[in-house]
């Protein structure tokens, strides 16, 4: 337990499998744990400008880090919200090289970041993810890879017309 370090961070029965609950954290927790690392937190909250400019499904269930802010999106979920902030930490904590070392395969990349972030989450703050996260995990690299397939088939495609 962090509770020294993060005042309303709790985690309840944490095991990797666990169907535990994780209590809320505040806005402030996330902030405190992104400034450890250099970051700001902006959370973005339906009708926002964020939303005005790109749409509010493309924050919902959904983060984004662009050095020096984490864009924390508008979740239901509050697991999932952690989650996903310690994803986006893991890009900021993935070594410089890796993505080149991967050939910039975007999935691989993403998945480096889950790893590396739910590792600092474990490692730092005593948090594990249930089930129920480590599934959705699953789903959001799984759109990476068809992402990834599509463009891909697109540009091979358009390269043998040319």
């Amino acid at each position: 337990m962090v509770e020294s370090q993060i005042s309303n961070l709790k985690v309840a029965s944490s095991s990797l499998v666990s169907r535990s609950i994780l209590i809320s954290w505040a806005l402030s927790d996330f902030k405190k744990v992104a400034a450890k690392y250099g970051y700001e937190v902006v959370q973005v909250v339906p009708g926002d400008d964020y939303c005005s400019a790109n749409g509010l499904e493309e924050y919902e269930n959904k983060s984004y880090i662009c050095h020096p802010k984490i864009y924390l999106g508008i979740y239901e979920d509050d697991e999932l919200k952690v989650a996903s902030f310690f994803h986006e930490l893991g890009h900021a904590l993935m070594p410089d090289d890796f993505a080149s070392s991967v050939e910039y395969y975007t999935p691989d990349i993403e998945k480096e970041a889950w790893r590396v972030g739910f590792e600092e989450a474990k490692k730092e703050y005593g948090v594990d993810f249930s089930q129920k996260v480590h599934d959705w995990v699953e789903k959001q690299l799984q759109t990476y890879v068809d992402g990834w397939e599509r463009e891909h088939k697109i540009i091979d495609e358009n390269r043998k017309r040319q």
